[in-house]
C-alpha cells in the first residue's frame, strides 16, 4: 500500500469537514493527514487528505467523495508532480536567554515571538 493524497474542493459552509471526514470513517479508511485551507474564492475551501491505500481504494474513495453534495471537485495529487512538506509549530515558555538559543536553532524561514509564550515555526 502506498500513500495517497487527495485534494477536495468543497463549499465553505458549516459542517462540511464533518461530512467529508465521516465518509472516510464510515468506509473504514484511516486518515494520516488532514489540512483545510481557504482558497481565493471565499465560497470554496480546500481539504487535503492523506491516507494509505491501493489503486482500488483510491478509486473507491474518490468516487464516494464526489457524490457528496458539498463537494465541487476531487483531484488526486501525484507524488512526482507535487511538492510536499511538513510544518511543526512549537510553543514554549522561556526567558530572554533561552529565547536567543531557540531563535538561533530555527532555520529560515522561521517565525518567532519574544512575548511571554514564544512560538517557533520550524
Amino acid at each position: 500500500m502506498k500513500k495517497e493524497v487527495v485534494s477536495i474542493y468543497v463549499d465553505n459552509k458549516a459542517n462540511v469537514l464533518t461530512r467529508v471526514v465521516s465518509l472516510y470513517g464510515r468506509r473504514g479508511f484511516n486518515i494520516d493527514s488532514l489540512t483545510v485551507s481557504a482558497t481565493n474564492d471565499p465560497d470554496i475551501s480546500r481539504i487535503t487528505v492523506t491516507f494509505e491505500g491501493d489503486n482500488l481504494t483510491l478509486h473507491q474513495i474518490v468516487s464516494q467523495t464526489e457524490k457528496l453534495e458539498v463537494v465541487r471537485s476531487v483531484k488526486t495529487l501525484d507524488g512526482k508532480r507535487s511538492f510536499f512538506r511538513e510544518l511543526l509549530m512549537v510553543n514554549y515558555h522561556a526567558g530572554i536567554k533561552s529565547t536567543t538559543y531557540w531563535t538561533g536553532t530555527c532555520k529560515k524561514p522561521c517565525s518567532y515571538s519574544t512575548k511571554r509564550v514564544n512560538s517557533a515555526i520550524v
